[in-house]
């Protein structure tokens, strides 16, 4: 008989192996579709913290639904999913690809409209950043920059405010 009653009973490997690749290859998908999202819709938790919360979770739910791999299949998926996320969070090529940079979408009250429409940014989300900072319009600040986090960050021409995070 090939179920596993208790997590001393010896794990079928090929199904904890195909469990494990599973959870990578979701991992991947999930993560590029959040990114192609955009950064803005995830500014307060980042993408690849995002996934793996999602992912763990689902794989610890494998080993109470999923008869075959059992409670193995579940320990071996959380470990392929953490370990996906320390290598994308620890390899400095990779951490970038996924993370992304800053980008400069108002400069001297210029709009990039190309980087805003690429981002899903709108004026009026500048303006709302203007706001925040007590000022009238995006056009006060000397730049405005998306930040890696999908927050805005602008720099005032005024020597009383300083680029405060939003």
């Amino acid at each position: 008989m090939d179920k596993y009653i208790t997590i001393f009973d010896m794990p079928n490997w090929h199904v904890i192996g195909i469990s494990m690749i599973q959870a990578v290859v979701l991992y991947l998908l999930v993560l590029t579709g959040l990114k192609l999202a955009g950064r803005r819709m995830f500014a307060e938790m980042n993408a690849q913290d995002f996934v793996v919360l999602l992912l763990v979770s689902d794989a610890a739910n494998l080993g109470l639904t999923h008869n075959d791999g059992g409670f193995w299949s579940s320990v071996f998926s959380v470990i392929a999913v953490i370990a996906v996320g320390s290598v994308l969070e620890y390899v400095p090529v990779l951490h970038n690809l996924v993370e992304g940079k800053t980008v400069v979408l108002c400069m001297q009250g210029r709009l990039d409209e190309k980087k805003m429409r690429e981002y899903h940014i709108s004026v009026d989300d500048l303006d709302a950043t203007a706001r925040q900072y007590g000022l009238a319009s995006h056009k006060d600040f000397v730049k405005v920059i998306l930040e890696a986090d999908g927050s805005l960050t602008g720099v005032v021409r005024s020597a009383t405010h300083r680029g405060q995070k939003v």
